[in-house]
C-alpha cells in the first residue's frame, strides 16, 4: 500500500518543480540550546531561499529606520577591499552571546529572521560617504517553524543573495555553494554563520 501510494504521488506531482531544482545547502552543524558550545552534526539539507534587498538605507545615504552599520575589512579576501555591514539593531538585541567550551572566545548566535547586508568596496572606499559599492551580499537566517529541527538546537539555515551596485539580483548558483562553504567556516568561529564580532550586549 505504501508504494501504491508513493508511486501515485510521483505520478501526479508536477515535473520540474522550483523546489527540487534549487540546489540544497547543508548547516555545518547544531548547537543545543543549553549547551551552545557542544556541535552535532546536522543531517538536514534546504534550498537557499530567494532574498531580495531590503530597504536599509535611504536615497540620501541615510540608516532606514532601526538599522546601523559597521565598517570591516572583508574576510573572503585578500586583496584590496573593505566593506559596511549593515544589520538590525533589534537582530543584535536579540542574539545570544556565550564563551566558548574553553571560555577563550566569545561566540553568538543570531536570531530566525536576521538580515545582514554587505556593501563591498574597492580599498578603503567604504569610508567615503558618497563611493558606490561594487557589489552587494544578502545573508538571512531563514524561520522555518516548527517542525524543520529540533526545538533543542538553534537553527542554523542561512540563505544568500548578490547583487548589483544598482540592486540586481546577481549570484549565480555556482557561487552559491562557494558563499555557503566560507560562511560555513564561521560557524566555528564566532558560533553562527556570521564572521563579523560584536561586542556583548
Amino acid at each position: 500500500m505504501v508504494v501504491s501510494i508513493f508511486s501515485l504521488t510521483a505520478m501526479i506531482a508536477p515535473p520540474g518543480r522550483a523546489e527540487e531544482s534549487k540546489p540544497l545547502l547543508k548547516p555545518p552543524g547544531l548547537r543545543l540550546e543549553n549547551e551552545p558550545s557542544t556541535v552535532i552534526p546536522a543531517f538536514h539539507e534546504y534550498p537557499n531561499e530567494e532574498l531580495r534587498l531590503p530597504r536599509y538605507r535611504e536615497p540620501s545615504g541615510e540608516l532606514s529606520e532601526g538599522w546601523t552599520v559597521k565598517v570591516i575589512k572583508t574576510r573572503r579576501f585578500s586583496g584590496n577591499q573593505s566593506a559596511r555591514l549593515y544589520f538590525r539593531i533589534s537582530d543584535l538585541a536579540l542574539s545570544r552571546a556565550f564563551k566558548d567550551s574553553d571560555g577563550s572566545r566569545q561566540l553568538r548566535i543570531w536570531p530566525p529572521g536576521t538580515l545582514m547586508i554587505l556593501e563591498i568596496y574597492n580599498g578603503n572606499d567604504s569610508v567615503a560617504r558618497d563611493s558606490k559599492p561594487e557589489e552587494i551580499a544578502v545573508i538571512a537566517k531563514m524561520d522555518r517553524g516548527e517542525g524543520h529541527s529540533p526545538s533543542t538546537f538553534y537553527p542554523s539555515d542561512w540563505s544568500y543573495g548578490k547583487f548589483t551596485p544598482e540592486g540586481d539580483p546577481s549570484l549565480l548558483p555556482g557561487q552559491l555553494q562557494e558563499c555557503h562553504g566560507c560562511h560555513s567556516i564561521a560557524f566555528h568561529l564566532t558560533g553562527d554563520l556570521i564572521f563579523t564580532q560584536f561586542p556583548r550586549q
